[in-house]
C-alpha cells in the first residue's frame, strides 16, 4: 500500500509541471510515427533461466511480431553456449501467424549438471525490430540436478518468526549430503506482517559435512557440522531508513569467525534410525549489506529443521547445587538437584575439585571417574570432603549413547574453612578493557589466602557489587563468585580458567592466563616463567605482563588477550597504604562513571588458537561423539 502511495505521488508531482506550463504556452503534441514494419521483437514471458532435461534434446525459444500480412525469415545472431548448443540463424513466420519458435538443441550427455551456459540472441535484421518490444533475449540454459521431495519439514526462524511452519524438504539425488527447503520464508513473512519486496530465495540449501571435506581453506575435522550457502530472507528492514534485503550467513562468510571453531553451532541435532538427520540448526548471521547485522552464529535454536516424520529427542540435562548435607556420623555431601529430559535414560554425576569441566567430563567418559548414576530427575547426595571451588559435572546417555552435559561450580566446605580474610586489597581492573568500552578503575574489593596454600589468594566478588561499572542485575548475587591467582612462586603467578558471575547479556565472563594455559599443556612452571608471561608478586603487589592474561565470554568460541594496557594489579591489605589509589577508587564510584554504551561488545586482540590448546567449556553443549 505505502509503495502505491509512494508512486501515485511521484507520479502526480511529475505532472505538476506540464499543468502549469499549460496555463501559460501552447505546448504542441508530435506523436510518434507508427512503425510500418513487421515489428518482430522476443517477448518477456521468455525466462532469464531455461530449465533443460536429460530426457530431451532441444528446447524452444518464442519470438513474436506485429504486422502478420506476410511470411517473413528473421536472420537471428547468437554468442555464447559453447559448443554445447546448435542455435539455428534464422526464424520463420508463417503468413498471418503472429508467433514463431526458434528450435536449439543440444546433446544432453554433454551437459554437466548445474552448469549453466550464458546465451544471447539477437534479431539480426533491425529494420524488422521494434522500439516497443525486445531486439535482444539473454538468458542461461542448464541441466538443474534432480532432486527429490521428502515431504513436509518443520521449518522455524527465532530470529524473525513466533510461529513453526510447513516446508516442502528436498534432496539432491546426486549428492544425498545436500539438502534443500522449498521458499521456507513466503508463508511466515506474510503471516506475521513483515516487510517483503518479494527477493527473498526459492531454496535454502544446507549440506552436511564430513571430516575432509572443505569450506575455503577450512578443512573439516569434526562431525555432523552443516553448512549452508548464504540467502535473503526476504525480510525488507525498514527501519532506521535501512529500506535493505536481510540475508542470512553462515559464520564462514566473516573472516573473524572463518574457522572450524566458530561453525559449531550449525550442526546435525539428531539422527534417525536410518542415519538421516531427525534435525538440523542453523546459526545464521542476519546481515543487511552495507550497514550490519545481527551476529547469531553463537547460539543455539535459532533455526531449526525437523525432518519429515521426525521429532527430536529430549535429551535434556539440568543441574543445580542445593547445599551442603551432613549425617548423623558427621559425613559431609553435597545435594545437586539434577533434572534430566523425557528421553534421558540415565545420567552419572560426578563432584570434582576446582572447574576443569572438560577433564570430568572426560572422566565419565572413559570411566576413569565413577560417579553416581541416576535414571529419574530428583536429589543426588554426593559424598565430599571438599573445601573450596568445586563442580558437579553431569552426562546423560540415551540410546546407549552420550548425549548432552551439564555442569555447575560453587564454594563447597566439608569443615573448617581454608581461606582466611586478609582485609581489603585494591584491585585494579584490566580485563573488561579487552570486551567493553570501559576504562581500567582501581576499587576495593575483600582478599583471602588458603591457609593450606600459603600464597594463593582469591578476591571476593571483584566483578559484583564493587565493579563499578555494573549496575543492578549485571551479576550473579545467588553465591560468592571468586578470582584465584596462584602467587606461591612470587616470579612464576598464574591464574586457573575461572567464570566470575558478570553478565552484560553476552554470556558469563571467563577469565584465565596464558601461564596456565601452557601449564596445562604439560610445560614445568620453570619453563613457562622463562616464555615471560608469569605474573609476579613483589613488595605486596601483584602484577602482570601486557596481554599475558586471556578473557572471553560464555557465549564466544575464542578468548582474547587481558590487560591489554598492562594496568592490572592487586596490591595487598599490607602494601595498600604506601599505593596512593585509594583517592581514585572512591572518586570513580562517587562520581558513578557510566559510559552510556558501555554494553556494546567491541572485542579486541583476539588469541590465536596457535597460542591455545584448551577451549571454552560453556554449561550446557552437546557432546562430540
Amino acid at each position: 500500500m505505502n509503495k502505491i502511495k509512494n508512486i501515485l505521488s511521484a507520479m502526480l508531482l511529475l505532472a505538476l509541471p506540464l499543468a502549469f506550463t499549460a496555463c501559460g504556452d501552447d505546448v504542441e503534441y508530435s506523436p510518434a510515427d507508427k512503425p510500418v514494419n513487421a515489428q518482430v521483437y522476443f517477448p518477456t514471458t521468455n525466462g532469464a533461466t531455461v530449465d533443460l532435461s536429460k530426457d530431451k534434446t532441444s528446447f524452444d525459444v518464442t519470438l513474436m511480431r506485429a504486422k502478420t500480412d506476410e511470411a517473413i525469415t528473421v536472420p537471428i545472431t547468437a554468442t555464447g553456449g559453447g559448443s554445447f548448443f546448435t542455435i539455428p540463424t534464422s526464424v520463420s513466420f508463417a503468413q498471418g501467424v503472429d508467433k514463431a519458435v526458434l528450435s536449439i538443441s543440444y546433446n544432453p550427455e554433454s551437459l554437466e549438471y548445474d552448469a549453466y551456459s550464458e546465451i544471447k540472441l539477437t534479431i539480426g535484421d533491425e529494420s524488422a525490430t521494434t522500439p516497443y518490444g525486445m531486439a535482444q533475449y539473454v538468458f542461461k540454459a542448464g541441466i538443474p540436478a534432480p532432486w527429490t521431495s521428502l515431504g513436509k519439514a518443520t521449518f522455524s526462524d527465532a530470529f524473525l518468526f513466533a510461529n513453526k511452519y510447513s516446508v516442502e524438504l528436498q534432496r539432491n539425488d546426486l549428492n544425498p549430503s545436500l539438502y534443500r527447503l522449498v521458499d521456507p520464508y513466503s508463508e511466515g513473512l506474510t503471516k506475521e506482517g513483515f516487510t517483503s519486496n518479494g527477493d527473498q530465495s526459492p531454496y535454502v540449501e544446507f549440506t552436511l559435512l564430513k571430516p575432509g571435506d572443505k569450506i575455503g581453506d577450512v578443512t573439516i575435522t569434526m562431525e555432523d557440522l552443516v553448512y549452508f550457502p548464504y540467502y535473503c530472507t526476504g525480510f525488507f528492514n525498514t527501519s532506521n531508513d535501512y529500506n535493505t534485503n536481510v540475508d542470512a550467513h553462515h559464520p564462514s562468510d566473516f573472516s573473524s569467525l572463518n574457522s572450524e571453531a566458530a561453525w559449531t553451532f550449525n550442526r546435525v541435532l539428531q539422527y534417525q534410525a536410518d542415519g538421516t538427520p531427525a534435525g538440523v540448526q542453523l546459526a545464521p548471521y542476519y546481515y543487511m549489506n552495507g550497514h550490519g547485522g545481527w551476529n547469531n552464529t553463537q547460539a543455539d535454536g535459532i533455526i531449526t529443521i525437523i525432518f519429515p516424520g521426525a521429532s527430536l529427542k529430549d535429551y535434556t540435562i539440568n543441574v543445580e547445587y542445593k547445599g551442603r548435607f551432613t549425617n548423623v556420623g558427621g559425613d559431609n555431601y553435597a545435594v545437586a538437584d539434577i533434572q534430566l529430559g523425557a528421553d534421558v535414560e540415565n545420567a552419572k554425576v560426578v563432584m570434582v575439585e576446582g572447574n576443569d569441566i572438560q577433564a570430568a567430563i572426560n572422566g565419565i567418559l572413559d570411566g576413569s571417574l565413577e560417579g553416581i548414576e541416576v535414571s529419574q530427575s530428583g536429589s543426588v547426595n554426593i559424598p565430599s570432603t571438599a573445601n573450596g571451588l568445586c563442580s558437579i559435572v553431569a552426562v546423560g546417555y540415551g540410546e546407549g549413547e552420550s548425549q548432552e552435559v551439564a555442569y555447575t561450580s560453587f564454594e563447597f566446605s566439608a569443615g573448617t574453612d581454608r581461606w582466611m580474610s586478609l582485609g581489603t586489597a585494591l584491585y585494579t581492573e584490566d580485563l573488561m578493557t579487552t570486551l567493553y568500552k570501559v576504562d581500567n578503575p582501581t576499587y576495593e574489593v575483600e582478599i583471602q589466602e588458603n591457609s593450606e596454600n600459603p600464597g594463593v589468594y582469591r578476591l571476593v566478588n571483584p566483578y559484583g557489587e564493587a565493579y563499578p561499572y555494573n549496575e543492578s542485575g549485571d551479576w550473579d548475587d545467588s553465591q560468592n563468585h571468586y578470582l584465584v591467582i596462584n602467587a606461591q612462586d612470587p616470579e612464576g603467578v598464574f591464574i586457573d580458567q575461572q567464570k566470575m558471575g558478570l553478565n552484560w547479556g553476552d554470556g558469563a565472563l571467563i577469565i584465565s592466563s596464558l601461564a596456565a594455559n601452557y601449564l596445562g599443556q604439560g610445560a614445568t612452571l620453570e619453563e613457562v616463567k622463562a616464555k615471560g608471561v608469569c605474573g609476579s608478586l613483589t613488595d605486596g603487589v601483584i602484577t602482570f605482563p601486557v596481554k599475558s592474561l586471556l578473557c572471553t565470554l560464555e557465549s564466544e568460541t575464542s578468548f582474547y588477550y587481558g590487560n591489554i594496557n598492562g594496568a592490572f594489579k592487586v596490591v595487598l591489605p599490607d602494601a595498600a597504604a604506601t599505593v596512593q589509589t585509594q583517592a581514585t577508587t572512591k572518586s570513580v564510584k562517587a562520581l558513578g562513571v557510566q559510559s552510556t554504551d558501555k554494553k556494546a561488545f567491541s572485542p579486541s586482540n583476539k588469541v590465536s588458537s596457535r597460542e591455545l590448546k584448551f577451549g571454552i567449556v560453556t554449561s550446557h553443549n552437546s557432546l562430540n561423539r
